[in-house]
């Protein structure tokens, strides 16, 4: 079977599957692989966990290869990524795991978003997600009037780099607070910061951000607004 005259992914299928061999070809699980990648894509935002399941037979066959599969993969993902402009949340995982339920000659693959970001062993805090969601039609409204757009949550805020929303202020802390989803709604929810969230003159722990609540984050205040 090739694939090297079709299109050009079909072609990054097949130059991803050289070096690998196994009871199963190689391209086929890639190709169940960008199925499931493809399946799992919300709006710009692209899936980062990717579990591969196998019959406990070809696991065993495959063993020696999956560190080598492990790279293709992400080498096939990145290259999706860039050629369709995907924004990826959170480091990329990829994960083989052997499964009596996975017919022989066959593999099983889900994809997801997860928060790569938890500390092992630390559970998320109540009332957070423990991955990442793609969120559509909320924005956070600064007080001079800047929106910003909330794709996903948990959504971080702070004055450090690598933060969601950054706040270049000195009462704001570096990793200051994120907005959550809970089955009460969207929470803002402090992390230890310093100055806190204040509603008014009070200061919370959280804030359950609905219409018209706007919050105190150092010299700047939010609102949540959501829409179609």
């Amino acid at each position: 079977m090739s694939h090297s005259r079709g299109n050009p992914f079909e072609r990054l299928l097949e130059q991803a599957a050289r070096g690998l061999a196994g009871p199963l070809h190689p391209l086929e699980v890639l190709e169940h692989v960008r199925t499931a990648f493809d399946a799992a894509v919300s709006g710009d935002v692209a899936p980062n966990s990717i579990a591969v399941a196998f019959h406990p037979g070809d696991f065993d066959d495959y063993r020696a290869g999956l560190d080598v599969l492990r790279e293709r993969i992400a080498a096939l993902l990145a290259s999706i990524e860039e050629a369709r402009s995907l924004r990826r949340i959170g480091e990329r995982v990829v994960a083989f795991t052997r499964s009596d339920a996975v017919p022989a000659g066959t593999v099983s693959v889900s994809a997801r978003f997860i928060d790569t970001n938890q500390r092992p062993g630390t559970p998320p805090p109540a009332g957070a997600t423990g991955r990442y969601l793609p969120e559509t039609g909320l924005e956070l409204v600064l007080g001079d009037g800047t929106r910003v757009a909330v794709t996903h949550t948990p959504f971080s805020i702070g004055r450090g780099a690598g933060n969601d929303l950054l706040l270049p202020g000195l009462s704001v802390s570096r990793r200051h607070a994120e907005l959550v989803r809970s089955p009460r709604g969207y929470l803002l929810r402090d992390l230890g910061s310093r100055n806190g969230l204040l509603v008014g003159d009070a200061r919370h722990g959280e804030v359950l951000m609905s219409a018209g609540t706007a919050v105190t984050i150092g010299e700047f205040s939010l609102e949540l607004e959501t829409g179609a």
